[in-house]
């Protein structure tokens, strides 16, 4: 299989180059572009991919692209969000042609072509601040592609037959998983999942690139399960199940958490370390949210200060000399790490954000132990933010990533807080809250995010929620922002993991607390994980 896996490989970038020195077939190219990207085979391909979006954003900042699909919604809005999804600033100037010319709304006309508006609708969702035509857009495709589907049903029970439909089968099931997870919030391993068996329907699909994204596809997944099989036993000899019986058991759920954020066969080092990190993090919430007390609380965020292995003898439980154990054996893993392959060591950037988390759950368990005080929902804010851990994932997995090794700006910019990572935190915590607060205030629990403000507004639970959703949502365009409006020292590869970050927590929190509920997360690992992709 790897000989003719690397032979197609060749065929496909052999495309690319073919599509860089095509002067026509416009709409071609960015289809091929954006197969291959939805595929997961795009990182074989990265020069050629940037090479030919590079080719593709200058003629268009010249007024040089003549393809006669200019006016076709499809063409106009595709090319929009794969220069977006790159970090081009690409204006939404483009899609004023396909408004009514007397101020109104969207053309009438475009109602009937769900290819277009599904396209627009994936391309509205990469929106900044400020882009209005792109929130009406999103408004606009949602309810004419759900009209569309609803009649689709309605002629399919109706005994109408297929081809009397305005849309294929492949069409629908892409609408459908479009309206239910935009790409922009879905993460690749599952975009891709999805994808091969939407682009096997379809009638213009290209055979050899199909075949290479199932082998891919399949290789890699090799990869993830040998990396697992390797996390799990770091777990099992650990006995953290055993020592900590008080904790969450979920070294499968951290290892799905940290695959959102690197996917890559090559990342197994980084996508480890994040997983075990997730895995710590696991337990010394489980300590502060439900298991210690005030005192011992307060013994083990001194010591994570002097961050010292000397504190151990401190400790008057044994559970603390565990937890704080491997807390530092994690740490100090990394720094033995990069020592050993020769690496610049980042560990010290992310041992002093660590140390920045731990206030914030011992803030939140005072809070606790506060008969019935809610604090405000700035007050809540500033301290529950930090123990999302954005910036710490992120320069936890910069710190292990090699060939080429990470910059040490772009740790410091990481680590400084910077507007990418402060929406994630944002996004991480409201999803958080929104799905779980109901369970966790049947115990003793800190307040969420909603009750904070049902409190401080005199609002209903429902209207918190929405409150929430419409705060996420303008979060979401501060990733888009900061994307197309990042530092010329970041580049956009770096940006792009941490709008990982964000997409994983889309799909943890979305509906539920799947971290927590760990049966209901059985089945999304399981299609990555092992299903086999040949029957797709």
């Amino acid at each position: 299989m790897k000989h003719e896996h690397a032979e197609l490989k060749e065929k496909v970038r052999n495309m690319l180059l073919v599509a860089l020195h095509d002067n026509e077939n416009n709409l071609e190219k960015l289809e091929l572009i954006d197969a291959i990207q939805r595929l997961g085979v795009h990182y074989h391909f990265e020069a050629e991919m940037s090479a030919l979006l590079s080719h593709i954003y200058q003629l268009h900042l010249k007024n040089e692209d003549l393809s006669d699909n200019n006016d076709n919604l499809h063409y106009v809005a595709l090319k929009f969000r794969l220069l977006r999804q790159h970090g081009y600033n690409i204006s939404c100037v483009l899609f004023d042609k396909f408004k009514d010319e007397q101020g109104g709304g969207f053309k009438e006309s475009l109602t009937g072509d769900a290819k277009g508006l599904l396209s627009l609708y994936e391309a509205a969702h990469f929106s900044v601040h400020g882009e209005d035509i792109l929130d009406e857009a999103i408004a606009f495709c949602t309810a004419h592609l759900e009209a569309i589907l609803l009649q689709h049903q309605l002629d399919l029970t109706s005994s109408k037959s297929a081809s009397n439909s305005s849309m294929t089968t492949c069409l629908i099931k892409q609408v459908k998983h479009a309206l239910n997870r935009p790409m922009l919030k879905e993460p690749q391993r599952l975009m891709s999942r999805h994808f091969l068996a939407f682009y096997k329907d379809q009638e213009s699909h290209d055979s050899r690139l199909l075949s290479f994204a199932k082998m891919d596809f399949h290789l890699v997944q090799l990869v993830h399960q040998k990396d697992l099989a390797t996390l799990t036993k770091w777990w099992k000899d650990s006995d953290y199940a055993n020592k900590l019986p008080f904790t969450r058991d979920r070294i499968v759920e951290s290892f799905f958490w940290a695959l959102g954020i690197y996917w890559e066969p090559q990342y197994s080092l980084a996508r480890c370390t994040v997983a075990k990190l997730i895995a710590i993090l696991t337990i010394i919430d489980d300590i502060f949210d439900a298991h210690g007390t005030l005192d011992e609380l307060q013994i083990f965020y001194q010591a994570s200060q002097r961050w010292d292995m000397a504190c151990i003898d401190e400790f008057p439980e044994e559970y603390m000399k565990v937890a704080y154990k491997a807390l530092l054996d994690f740490f100090q893993g990394i720094e033995d790490t990069a020592l050993e392959e020769q690496r610049p060591n980042y560990a010290p950037y992310a041992i002093e954000l660590m140390k920045n988390v731990i206030p914030s759950y011992l803030k939140e368990a005072k809070w606790c132990y506060q008969d019935e005080y809610t604090p405000t929902t700035e007050e809540y804010l500033s301290v529950s933010l930090v123990n999302v851990c954005q910036a710490l994932f992120a320069v936890t997995g910069f710190s292990c990533l090699s060939d080429p090794y990470v910059p040490e700006d772009v740790i410091q910019w990481t680590a400084s807080n910077p507007q990418i990572v402060k929406a994630a935190d944002y996004i991480g915590r409201f999803m958080d809250d929104i799905a779980s607060h109901k369970f966790e205030q049947m115990r003793k629990h800190v307040p969420s995010v909603v009750e904070c403000y049902m409190k401080e507004h005199g609002a209903t639970e429902e209207e918190a929620v929405c409150v929430m959703r419409e705060e996420i949502r303008r979060w979401w365009k501060d990733i888009n922002e900061a994307c197309i409006n990042r530092p010329k020292a970041i580049p956009m590869p770096y940006m792009r993991r941490v709008w990982n970050q964000a997409t994983i927590l889309d799909v943890l929190y979305k509906e539920r607390d799947l971290f927590t509920d760990a049966q209901a997360m059985k089945d999304t690992v399981s299609f990555l994980l092992t299903e086999s992709v040949w029957g797709t």
